[in-house]
């Protein structure tokens, strides 16, 4: 479906005086909702009517949505007709408590449900500054991490970050007259949200598609005149895949690629079919990209580009509390983009900035001629007889064999060596791979403290919207070594 900017503003308008007529105690709305008009629109009334938006995964259980509901502190809630099940399960646990009632935005694709204001105690952000202090800055977002490294927080932008961010990305990016978005990726998701950003501040139309389709998204890239999209490794793998080696049409000028890491096997089918592939690197916190390829420029293999304009990228070794503007060890990342702070986030460690650098969590390096490399996250690393094996280095070697469709590694307790490297892999339909011929092959590529001692073969492996790995979901086998 194409999205303007004039369809989107004059939907926004309606659905403005929709809320207007409203009774609500909190600006915070929450949404459940996929890419598309119902959703271009709210987000221009949030922005221009200083709301803080809250997209939510419609794909949650009911307990573990209310439990996000409460913790945002909503005062509306707003979904799909499609999501009318889930919201009725949702309003039968409030009548427990809590009271509700349903109103009706007929007209806007929305329908919505009222929460009274007993439904939370007011909420915080960061280290005891309050959410009011956000909203009388002018709104903003709250966006849940993806929760690879546990429980999900809940992250606060203003909307000023997020359209300093879009900024930066428009000065790598650049602007044409016919650009046209492609917006398939989940909008609760920091990646999906930015293109409905980027679309509404630079006033570009968007096709919108309500989940990833391979056949419907190479359409929209060949026949459509998209020229601008977001992907995942998984994503352009399946698009390579239909294509069948022909190469890509259309007016395609760069496909962001971000989300994990991606093999450079895959690298090279995608560039050979033509993809203007620009690899990418950032996170909910600092409002999706901070290091991106530059359109034009010959980027290292396995780099994801230099920081954007106005961004700036270093490293902080092990123990060390000094930054570097290159050399190996924790990216710290300084940007106009970065968050605010984490909401409601007891027991946690609150946002570490030190001289405005912000600790990510990756692992990664960075040149000297200011390319970034990311290596994974630094709650990932395997401690395995007093080696660090960095699993998404093992994962990339296992994904190089030709009969590998996917694969993860992650640490077994060991009475020995405390973590014994593990891999669950994922071989391509009708590969007949055994599990001894696989673990030789990695033989010859890793070192012997990396090499998996345990091999699973599995379906499918666990990643989120943004195709992160979600290494706390594996299960973990109790395989015996080969």
């Amino acid at each position: 479906m194409l999205i303007s900017p004039q369809s989107t503003a004059s939907a926004a308008d309606y659905l403005a005086d929709s809320l207007a007529a409203l009774t609500v105690h909190s600006r915070v709305m929450a949404v459940l909702a996929g890419p598309g008009p119902a959703f271009a629109a709210l987000l221009e009334v949030a922005r221009h009517r200083q709301f803080v938006l809250a997209p939510l995964d419609p794909r949650l259980p009911p307990r573990e949505l209310l439990e996000r509901l409460r913790r945002l502190h909503v005062g509306l809630l707003l979904y799909e007709p499609v999501a009318s099940k889930l919201v009725e399960k949702l309003a039968g646990e409030l009548s427990r408590g809590d009271r509700g009632r349903p109103e009706d935005l007929a007209g806007s694709g929305l329908l919505g449900l009222v929460f009274n204001p007993v439904l939370n105690p007011p909420s915080k952000v960061g280290e005891g500054r309050p959410l009011d202090e956000g909203l009388a800055r002018g709104g903003g977002t709250l966006l849940f991490t993806s929760g690879t490294a546990g429980q999900a927080r809940a992250v606060f932008h203003g909307w000023r970050a997020h359209e300093t961010a879009a900024a930066c990305s428009r000065a790598n990016l650049g602007t044409r007259e016919r650009d046209l978005w492609l917006a398939n990726l989940p909008v609760h998701h920091v990646s999906g949200l930015s293109i409905f950003v980027r679309a509404s501040i630079d006033r570009v139309p968007v096709v919108a598609q309500p989940r990833f389709d391979r056949e419907a998204t190479l359409d929209a890239i060949e026949n459509r005149g998209v020229t601008l999209a977001s992907a995942v490794p998984t994503m352009l793998g399946r698009l390579l895949d239909l294509l069948d080696d022909r190469p890509l049409r259309g007016r395609l000028r760069a496909l962001l690629l971000g989300g994990a890491p991606c093999p450079g096997s895959l690298l090279t089918r995608a560039l050979r079919a033509g993809f203007p592939l620009l690899a990418t690197w950032g996170m909910t916190e600092t409002a999706a990209q901070a290091v991106t390829a530059r359109p034009g420029e010959k980027t290292p293999p396995q780099s994801c580009g230099r920081p954007l304009p106005g961004v700036s990228v270093a490293v902080r070794a092990p123990g060390s509390p000094e930054a570097r503007g290159s050399g190996h060890g924790e990216l710290l990342v300084k940007t106009p983009g970065l968050m605010a702070g984490y909401l409601n986030d007891q027991g946690k460690a609150p946002i570490e900035l030190n001289d405005h650098w912000f600790a990510t969590g990756d692992l990664g390096r960075v040149d000297e001629q200011g390319f970034v490399y990311c290596e994974g996250r630094r709650d990932d690393l395997i401690i395995s007889g007093g080696e660090n094996v960095n699993p998404s280095r093992v994962e990339g070697v296992l994904r190089e064999h030709e009969d590998v469709l996917d694969a993860a590694v992650f640490g077994l307790r060991h009475t020995e060596w405390g973590r014994q490297v593990t891999a669950r892999v994922v071989l391509k339909p009708g590969a007949s791979l055994s599990k001894v011929a696989l673990t030789e092959w990695a033989r010859e590529r890793l070192a012997p403290f990396e090499l998996p001692r345990t091999i699973e073969f599995s379906d499918d492996i666990p990643r989120g919207p943004s195709g992160k790995l979600l290494r706390l979901s594996l299960p973990r086998s109790t395989d015996s070594p080969l």
